[in-house]
This record gives structure tokens, sequence and C-alpha cells, in this order.
């Protein structure tokens, strides 16, 4: 994979993220998650391949929340609050980083 290839993952990663957030708002959580998850994933590899890309790390962390916030609909309240914890820790690093995010 290279670059273009990359982008492409990141950017269908949108699309899934998308989804998932259609699908909280409809109430269905677990596919929601499943979504979320995918999304993740994809983020995952493209970073790998362009491991500089601030931005990326920037919206991986942002769709953990979203993951978070699905394990909140589902009553799942003590996860959740680990998750969203996570979040907050790795955005401070990443704001450390890269000040100008």
């Amino acid at each position: 994979l290279d670059a273009d290839q990359a982008t492409a993952l990141v950017e269908t990663s949108y699309a899934l993220n998308s989804l998932g957030t259609l699908a909280l708002d409809r109430g269905r959580s677990g596919e929601a998650a499943a979504y979320f998850m995918r999304s993740m994933d994809l983020k995952k590899k493209g970073m790998t391949l362009d491991p500089t890309n601030m931005q990326w790390r920037f919206e991986l962390n942002d769709t953990e929340s979203w993951i978070n916030r699905s394990k909140e609909a589902e009553g799942r309240l003590s996860e959740a609050a680990t998750g969203y914890d996570r979040n907050i820790r790795e955005l401070e690093a990443l704001i450390r980083r890269q000040p100008d995010a």
C-alpha cells in the first residue's frame, strides 16, 4: 500500500463514521459500534502507512470517542467513562505534540 491507498482507507473510514453516527441517532448502538470499530481499524491501517499524519491521530481519537458514546448508549457507563478518560489523555498528549491543532 502507498500513501494514496492510505488516504483512500482513511476516506472510507469517514464514511463508516458517518454511518455509525446515523445508526446511533436511530438508537442502534450495536450497529453503530460496529461501524465505528471498522472506521477505527481503517484509520489505524492508514496511519501505519503515514505515521507522521497528525490529523489522522486526532481523527482516530474522535472515532474512539464515538465508540465510547455507543457504549454509553448501551448502558455500559463504566467502560464509556474509562474510554472517555483515555480520550482526554490522548488528546492532551496530541496537543502537546502539536499545539496549533
